[in-house]
């Protein structure tokens, strides 16, 4: 199972806050680059997300190409 775009951005949220709102300079020198790590994860899982999303797409206009295209009108249709 992989995590969503969404959940990294949240823990990227929460470590900027972090940042700007601590007191102590170690503490926002560990989560202002802690968000950036986030930061990238969310990229690449929207990366990874949008590549599923295309070929999801891609896999249903090849099956409505077949069954369009099909002397059989029922191939296709049993799941």
């Amino acid at each position: 199972m992989s995590l969503s775009a969404a959940f990294f951005r949240q823990r990227e949220a929460v470590e900027r806050d972090r940042a700007a709102g601590a007191q102590l300079d170690n503490v926002r020198s560990v989560a202002a680059p802690a968000a950036g790590a986030w930061a990238r994860e969310a990229i690449r899982a929207e990366r990874l997300e949008a590549s599923r999303a295309l070929r999801q797409t891609t896999v249903r206009r090849a099956e409505d190409e077949v069954r369009q295209f099909s002397e059989n009108p029922d191939r296709g249709q049993a799941g």
